[in-house]
């Protein structure tokens, strides 16, 4: 199937073969590209003698009804799969920030080394009380 460049001014025909992606809208010249021609248009809109007004149009296949449906459930399910990565990405950045930051790992062995003190002098409050009671039952026997 072959239509015109939509470059502005160009006429030269455009093949669109049967691959895969989106089909061309321009020509084989290097210079006829999207980007180009919006500028060329830019330019031409610019100039007072000609206010063409230049429009590009798409001739894309109708879609079918099931076709739009299935387009649908999945743009809704790829929304929720990029929030869904959105916040495991803040939440790795947030943990990755807290392993990097040295006052950070410094609370934390703070904190394990008070909580290791603290079962250090639960144990030997629990021994001392052993003892105590292992020396009251020899005494009274």
């Amino acid at each position: 199937m072959e239509t015109s460049c939509n470059f502005p001014g160009c006429e030269r025909p455009v093949f669109r073969g049967g691959g895969p992606g989106r089909p061309s809208e321009y020509c084989d010249l290097p210079e006829h590209t999207r980007w180009r021609a919006w500028r060329e248009r830019q330019r031409l809109a610019a100039e007072p003698e000609q206010n063409m007004e230049v429009v590009t149009v798409t001739n894309l296949p109708r879609v079918s009804g099931t076709a739009k449906i299935r387009a649908e459930e999945l743009l809704d399910r790829f929304r929720v799969l990029s929030e869904q990565m959105t916040q495991t990405l803040g939440r790795a950045v947030g943990e990755l920030n807290a392993m990097a930051d040295p006052s950070v790992a410094e609370s934390q062995i703070q904190a394990a080394e008070a909580e290791a003190a603290r079962r250090v002098a639960e144990a030997q409050a629990e021994l001392a009380s052993a003892e105590r009671r292992r020396h009251d039952a020899e005494r009274a026997r």
